[in-house]
């Protein structure tokens, strides 16, 4: 026997707890004993009466790092919270075993940059860089892992990571339609982002691929990793999922098409697009109609889609239905004639049928929605192919205005309509009319005129607009100079935001607003900035003022609307629509930081953001839905001509603010061109104490573009999370850019602030001023980065990956004092053994390899460290005095049962060595009879049925569930039952502790998971014989039997199948046996990952027999174990050598794949035996004794061997 614990009333030893030991090492030894045995009140006894909680031996170990070496993770933690330091058992351990041990090789230092199965240091502890390498901080230990550690992502700071606060998980990513699990995510990612690249080059995917590298700005789809959201399913309808948030896949949406068109997923996300001309929404381009067909998902089953639920492409667009139509071939769509002035602001009788609109007006709406297909030549594709505009023209300050009706000519018709062949005659010339679509093009041999017909009816062409009736041309509007109305059509987006919502017709409210109309008088060297609004002061009021009072100076060019006119001065609208934004309506909106007016060098010094990107600081309730857009591209001339396909695309150049030239409308004379450079971020990148930075960078050659590139961006990520707030969106886009905020590398890896530098230096070229501010200035380079970029570069692929989270200190906050928001992958590397699956000892060896390399190139030696992740029990797991003792009961006394009528209740409680903060309660129990009948419902503390969790004699799987709610339904024949029953509770481990009960004032154990099941039964019940039998399934949330798994061991979560049958004989009436066996078989969830490449089904089983005479209860079992599965992963080894120059090189001697066995080294044996006594009317008294051999089915710790002892003594009046 290796150890013994004697058990007895905890009420003979508290008194004498503070005066038992004689020197402070007796005292810290009974402190160290008190915490192991989770005895709390005992610990703050002898803390309470001087106990040196950090008292450190001879050895030179202190009493925290003796349990942390000893894997007592619950003691360790009780003993933090009375005040022991942790902070330097790292140091501790290490020189204590280098003293006391035999050193072996333990890889602890590591390259960790490379390695066959692509894994990352981080799976192996908290890493820190330190001079390039990286350095373990930590003991592997997969017994103890229970805990997240990461960095607090605080990159702006000297000490990273320094904060002792714990961050909280707010946001998990989920994985999408078209890969749904980590296994297809693994294997298809790569292939599916390269279907965007095919080889074939008259495909026109391909076709498009090659143009759009081509471009000028190169491929922003490239740049920002928008190929990632489209390869994960994400094509820009909302993402169905279930409670659970696991996307209902392409495979099942297409079992409820419309017709034979395919569902394709959820409502589509609509972007709100303020563009100065309106857009040209050819057939011929990818700006062609779409109808798309879409279905809701109830909760529980997809609704057959119907021909209500069918979008356009645009919501400008009516729907048209024809009598009778069951799919899209009775279905049209065309421009809403109705509320077209809505969405063109400038008069001019359409905003997406605009044949005049110039490639870069066409280019804004093709960048977000632009279709991946559906037609012959070569387009530019959108970030979310199959969402939604709404289109919105201004007219940039020229529109078409009323005037006094002037007979203008006459004109011959054929038809109803304006057709081909038809004739104008204008100012005595006679024009011949070609009409293609909407578009009008009329010539006389001499004279063209290009024009085309509004939604209204009108013509409009020659800078006018026409009627036509009676064969009478009459000019109705004219050309001229009109306010900018952009802040109208803000409001009026703002308005379908939450005046109309999802309405009929298909069409979606705009969760993103993107101004993409920059007007010219904002591109002025002297344009008001950031800074004039905030010279003003800090008073809102006057803050307010300021701002309207620059709207109305750059927007307002009819200055009589204002007085008296139809429409409001653009101010009032910017008021109205800033002080609803975040109040009545909340989507995303995007401005440009602007652009300014240079020489044909772009010479001179980088501006701040324009005024407007002050917002946030001057209107209320805009954080994190106010996003400034610097534009940027890349330097050098290759941009993204290079690439040959998605997932083999690096960058060619770094980023730095876009530069551009425009030909003026004179493509032929150049002395007229005039040269663009972005603005900075400036004060919207650094942001304030109290507003987090609201400044992002996006690809584009010209501000506008920017803005359309970062409305797609994150139309497509709200596509594939619309159960996100736009505020959430906000905070996803901001800590997965390219930026300071950047908390971990892609797989995970914590970064240090000289590892994000290093990596933003690398990405990124700042203008020379702010270079040269943190060079020769001594300003912080990610301080400086911020003004230029603010959050970064967005990445779209970062932002949509699977299995990541984001943290935050502060709730909704990114910058708090506590610690900055992060990302990072989503667990850290654990293998948590239960005592139902405690595989046999066995370690995965994962190698890692780094390069020194001198700096010029001629030395270089690579390293290899063998990095080995062990697998099965590592720690002795015994049974806790507080678990044992307080199972263990002096009587056996039915639980007290009231009953009314056919309702019955019953409720047993017992005590507590610690507060649970439900009153000691283990059983709560309603039911109600009626006839054969009996229905029940109930709570478990530990689910157990009333029978022993430690003497074998309970349902094993059942027995696995803590905090269970139940529902039986029984009917009961003859001495026949039926019976069904489901279940839910909690997976715990008395080991860990929930929370902190020197605050919480109570004890709970800590929760892994979850547990949920159902179970049908049937018994049959005789004078002398009985049995039942059971078969039942249970589903676990987060573990495996219990079991807790994590990272690069993920072993995923368990669904087990379940027969349970007992038997039983009663010869006498003080005599009866039992015998209980259950066998099961586990699948687990769990999808090929780095390392883990699958598992079989895992089967286990337990067996128990008992008997109970008179007062005496014996059993012996063998409790719950695995008795048959294995585990697949992935290896190679490395081994050096030297190429011919006398360097040398790594090579790869082996590979492959081994199995590892999960059953136990032993199976544990358990004796249990019991004797109760009735010593007097009001007190009982109890023996209790439990042995076992290979205790969790090992030997490694040896047996053990528990005795008790527990009088009670009820009090009664």
């Amino acid at each position: 026997m290796k150890y013994i614990r004697i058990l007895v009333l905890s009420l003979f030893v508290l008194p004498f707890a503070a005066r038992a030991a004689s020197s402070e090492f007796m005292v810290a030894a009974q402190l160290l004993s008190a915490a192991k045995n989770a005895d709390i009140q005992q610990v703050q006894a002898l803390v309470n009466n001087g106990a040196n909680v950090n008292f450190v031996d001879s050895t030179g170990m202190s009493i925290v790092c003796t349990a942390l070496m000893n894997n007592d993770v619950r003691a360790a933690q009780i003993l933090q919270m009375y005040g022991a330091d942790a902070s330097n058992c790292d140091r501790q351990i290490k020189q204590y075993r280098n003293k006391n041990t035999t050193r072996t090789e333990s890889g602890g230092l590591f390259g960790g940059l490379s390695s066959a199965q692509s894994m990352t240091l981080a799976a192996a502890g908290a890493a820190v860089v330190i001079g390039g390498l990286f350095l373990l901080t930590d003991v592997f230990d997969p017994g103890n892992d229970n805990s997240s550690s990461s960095s607090t992502g605080n990159r702006g700071e000297d000490n990273p990571g320094g904060n002792t606060n714990s961050p909280t998980e707010k946001l998990a990513i989920p994985y999408g339609p078209a890969m749904p699990t980590a296994e297809t995510e693994s294997a298809n990612y790569a292939d599916n982002l390269n279907l965007y690249s095919p080889s074939d080059s008259e495909n026109i995917l391909a076709k498009n691929f090659k143009l759009m590298n081509n471009m000028a700005g190169g491929n922003y789809l490239l740049m920002m990793r928008g190929y990632s959201a489209l390869a994960r399913g994400y094509m820009g309808m909302r993402t169905l999922r279930d409670s659970a948030r696991a996307p209902i896949t392409n495979d099942t949406l297409k079992q409820y098409n419309l017709g034979s068109t395919a569902v394709a997923g959820g409502r589509p996300v609509n972007v709100g697009l303020i563009t100065t001309n309106g857009v040209n929404a050819s057939d011929t381009s990818s700006l062609g109609d779409r109808l798309l067909p879409w279905t809701t998902f109830n909760g529980t089953s997809l609704n057959q889609a119907s021909t209500d639920m069918v979008s356009s492409k645009y919501y400008n667009n009516k729907i048209t239905i024809a009598a009778g139509a069951t799919d899209l071939s009775g279905m049209t769509a065309a421009e809403d004639s109705s509320f077209v002035g809505d969405f063109d602001l400038s008069g001019s009788g359409t905003a997406i049928n605009n044949t005049s609109a110039s490639a870069l007006d066409n280019l804004l709406a093709k960048i977000i929605g632009g279709k991946e297909a559906g037609y012959a030549d070569a387009d530019y594709m959108g970030f979310m192919p199959n969402g939604q505009m709404s289109i919105f023209r201004t007219g940039g300050g020229r529109g078409y205005v009323s005037m006094t009706e002037t007979n203008a000519g006459s004109y011959t018709m054929a038809g109803d309509a304006l057709a081909t062949g038809d004739t104008l005659t204008l100012d005595g010339k006679t024009y011949t009319v070609t009409r293609t679509g909407n578009a009008i093009v009329a010539t006389n041999g001499d004279t063209t005129y290009n024009g085309y017909i509004g939604a209204d009816g009108a013509l409009y062409m020659n800078d006018a607009a026409y009627t036509l009736a009676d064969n009478t041309i009459t000019q109705v509007k004219k050309l001229d100079d009109i306010d900018y109305f952009n802040y109208k059509a803000l409001l009026k987006s703002g308005a379908l935001w939450w005046a109309a919502g999802d309405i009929g017709g298909g069409r979606s409210r705009p969760d993103i607003i993107a101004n993409a109309s920059v007007i010219s008088p904002l591109h002025s060297r002297d344009t008001k900035t950031v800074s004039d609004i905030l010279s003003v002061g800090t008073d809102s009021t006057k803050l307010q003022a300021a701002f309207i009072k620059f709207v109305n100076q750059y927007y307002d060019v009819n200055t009589t609307d204002g007085v008296g006119g139809a429409d409001a001065l653009p101010g009032t609208d910017a008021s109205a629509f800033f002080n609803g934004l975040g109040s009545t309506f909340s989507p995303l909106v995007i401005f440009s930081t602007g652009a300014f007016e240079t020489d044909s060098a772009w010479s001179g010094k980088t501006l701040e953001a324009e005024f407007e990107n002050s917002a946030p600081l001057v209107f209320p309730n805009l954080e994190h839905l106010f996003m400034s857009v610097v534009a940027v591209g890349q330097t050098g001339t290759k941009g993204t001509t290079t690439a040959d396909s998605v997932a083999g695309y690096s960058p060619s150049g770094t980023y730095a603010l876009s530069q551009w030239s425009t030909n003026n409308g004179t493509p032929d004379d150049t002395s007229d061109d005039k040269y663009y450079k972005a603005r900075a971020c400036g004060a919207a990148g650094r942001g304030t104490a109290s507003i987090d930075p609201w400044c992002f960078a996006a690809t584009g050659l010209t501000d506008e573009l920017a803005v359309a590139a970062a409305a797609g961006a994150a139309g497509a990520v709200k596509s594939a999370f619309d159960y996100m707030n736009n505020k959430q969106l906000f905070m996803l886009l901001a800590l997965t850019a390219d930026g300071p905020f950047l908390g971990s590398t892609d797989t995970g890896t914590s970064m240090t602030k000289d590892a994000l530098i290093s990596y933003l230096k690398s990405m990124y070229t700042l203008p020379n001023e702010y270079d040269a501010r943190w060079r020769s200035g001594g300003e912080n380079y990610l301080d400086v980065f911020k003004e230029v970029f603010g959050y970064g570069l967005i990445n779209v692929a970062r932002a949509t990956t699977p299995a990541k989270k984001l943290y935050y200190y502060t709730d909704g906050k990114i910058v708090s004092s506590s610690g900055n928001a992060y990302w990072r992958a989503a667990t850290n590397t654990t293998f948590r053994t239960s005592s139902a699956f405690s595989p046999r000892m066995a370690t995965i060896s994962a190698p890692f390899f780094d390069k020194l390399e001198s700096i010029d190139g001629e030395l270089a030696l690579p390293r290899i460290w063998k990095n080995e992740f062990a697998v099965g029990t590592q720690s002795r797991r015994g049974l806790y005095m507080g678990d044992v003792l307080g199972e263990f009961r002096a009587d056996n006394r039915a639980a007290p049962r009231t009953q009314i009528g056919n309702i019955g209740f019953s409720m047993t409680t017992s005590p507590r060595a610690y507060n649970d903060n439900m009153g000691g309660l283990d059983t709560l129990q309603m039911d109600y009879a009626r006839g054969a009948w009996n229905f029940a419902a109930g709570y478990q503390h530990h689910l157990t049925d009333g029978a022993s969790r430690f003497d074998g004699m309970s349902n094993p799987i059942l027995n696995l569930a803590s905090n269970a709610v139940t529902t039986d339904a029984i009917y009961n024949s003859g001495r026949w039952s039926f019976g069904a029953r489901a279940f839910s509770g909690a997976i715990t481990d008395e080991e860990l502790l929930e929370n902190d009960p020197t605050i919480s004032s109570q004890y709970a154990p800590a929760r892994l998971g979850l547990i949920s099941g159902a179970q049908s039964h049937i018994a049959w019940h005789g004078d002398k014989f009985g049995f039942t039998t059971a078969f039942g399934n249970a589903h676990e949330s987060d573990t495996l039997l219990g079991a807790q798994t994590g990272g690069l061991l993920n072993l995923g979560a368990g669904d087990t199948m379940y027969i349970d049958s007992e038997l039983s004989y009663r010869p006498t009436d003080n005599l009866t046996l039992r015998v209980r066996g259950t066998f099961a078989r586990t699948t687990s969830d769990m999808a090929g990952g780095a390392v883990i490449l699958g598992m079989s089904d895992i089967y286990s089983d337990a067996i128990a027999a008992g008997v109970d005479w008179g007062n005496f209860n014996f059993t012996v079992a063998r409790p719950l174990g695995v008795n048959r599965g294995t585990m697949q992963y992935s290896y190679a080894d490395y081994d050096l050598s030297e190429v011919a120059d006398g360097k040398y090189d790594i090579v790869i001697t082996d590979a492959g794949v081994r199995d590892v066995d999960l059953t136990p080294e032993n199976r544990e044996v358990r004796l249990t035996a019991t004797y109760r006594h009735a010593l007097g009317a009001f007190t009982d008294g109890a023996l209790g004794f439990i042995y076992r051999v290979n205790p969790n089915h090992t030997s490694a710790f040896g047996n053990e061997s528990i005795f008790m002892l527990k009088l009670n003594h009820r009090l009664g009046i």
